[in-house]
């Protein structure tokens, strides 16, 4: 983001500026202005910025293609995501209010190709990645980044998923049902002993 800043350093000329209504029902006075030719939007409320666009021409911002820093309440960075004709494109990335990384998506013509999650220590907690023939594969971990559970779905939930003990064990594996557990699955005990199956009804 410093650089975008620095690129739009330069005597602002003001367009147009109004107020809108957020999400969260708080009265937002936005104005848009040119620096340099490049096109900004700055959202405010109650003196804090709510939100900040660029885009490198006001025909591009006109175009839906753009680039948007959303900010939490204490003004740290909340998100920051792109847009290309109005369509979600490229990285985004998700922040705690520490300033720490939340979330990483990637995102090619407003379809989420990879993605990643972690707790506010910086462990990785979630992975994902969708393929073109919509199958999503799916990984969450432990704190320590051992395994807990990974699973490889289509798009209406139907596939396959493995469950681990915290010491790497496998401690359940069976079919999945528009993302549910469905039919027998095998059952181990943190040592790799086999326990009974659990049978689960199929989702209606």
């Amino acid at each position: 983001m410093l650089f975008l800043l620095a690129a739009c350093s330069g005597k602002p000329k003001p367009i147009r500026s109004g107020q809108i209504v957020d999400t969260d029902g708080r009265p937002v006075v936005w104005t848009q202005q040119l620096i340099n030719d490049s096109f900004i939007e700055e959202g405010v409320y109650n003196g804090h910025l709510r939100w900040w666009k660029y885009a490198k021409t006001q025909k591009e911002f006109d175009d839906s293609t753009f680039y948007q820093v959303d900010f939490y309440d204490n003004g740290a960075v909340r998100m920051q995501k792109h847009f290309k004709h109005g369509i979600p494109d490229g990285q985004w990335l998700q922040y705690f209010e520490t300033g720490k990384t939340k979330s990483r998506t990637q995102i090619q013509h407003g379809k989420a190709v990879d993605y990643k999650a972690y707790n506010e220590q910086g462990a990785v907690v979630v992975t994902a990645h969708y393929t073109s023939d919509k199958l999503m594969e799916r990984s969450e971990y432990y704190p320590d980044g051992t395994p807990f559970q990974q699973m490889t779905t289509d798009s209406l939930g139907a596939g396959r998923c493995t469950t681990y003990h915290s010491n790497g064990e496998r401690s359940a594996e069976g079919n999945l049902i528009r993302f549910a557990p469905g039919g027998i699955w095998n059952r181990w005990d943190s040592l790799g002993n086999s326990l009974p199956d659990t049978l689960y009804k199929l989702p209606r």
